[in-house]
């Protein structure tokens, strides 16, 4: 049965990359949309659930979510995680710097 769900997850991710031109064998973009296809399972078992929000709602989330995981997973992923880090510990530590107590001049 695993072995079923596995092969039907790496299709929709196959079928997914092909159509939006993502490439599956790019460690980042597969895991992202392999964690996506994850997303999607559990928004429709919830939508079919509880009804709770309007199937055009459900349909922009689903794509707003793919295009955003297509975007932070893309070729220069590991290279904007890297700038992304830089740039959060340079502000961090000018915060640090305007929050800290100034020395008191004789």
């Amino acid at each position: 049965m695993q072995a079923i769900v596995e092969d039907a997850h790496a299709e929709v991710v196959r079928r997914i990359a092909g159509s939006v031109g993502v490439d599956p064998t790019s460690p980042a973009q597969r895991l992202a949309l392999r964690g996506w296809v994850g997303f999607l399972e559990g928004a429709c078992l919830d939508w079919l659930t509880t009804k709770d929000l309007g199937r055009e709602d459900l349909v922009e989330l689903l794509a707003s979510s793919l295009r955003a995981v297509i975007r932070v997973s893309g070729p220069d992923a590991a290279q904007g995680a890297a700038d992304r880090d830089v740039r959060d510990r340079r502000r961090r530590a000018k915060r640090d710097r305007r929050q800290s107590p100034r020395p008191i001049r004789p």
